[in-house]
């Protein structure tokens, strides 16, 4: 929670912090561990929903491609993430 506060000291308050990434848990990230020993990691379902986009978009710039909408995109920049 300490590097999220800090990283957001800016913009927002401890508190709002930390409510926050409270609603994101069940969504977006998994904790493990207590108190300052807590660590956050993303969850499964948000790194399949974020494969599942990926891939999306990887089609929909193949697509643009194709029609010549799109230009100087190297297919390699497609498959490594580079657009």
């Amino acid at each position: 929670m300490k590097d999220f506060a800090t990283l957001l000291e800016p913009h927002l308050t401890r508190r709002q912090v930390r409510s926050l990434i409270e609603k994101m848990i069940p969504l977006y990230l998994v904790k493990f561990g207590t108190g300052s020993g807590t660590v956050y990691s993303l969850s499964d379902s948000f790194i399949k929903s974020s494969d599942t986009i990926y891939k999306a978009i990887g089609i929909g710039m193949q697509e643009l491609i194709k029609r010549g909408d799109v230009v100087n995109v190297q297919n390699d920049d497609l498959n490594t993430g580079n657009v």
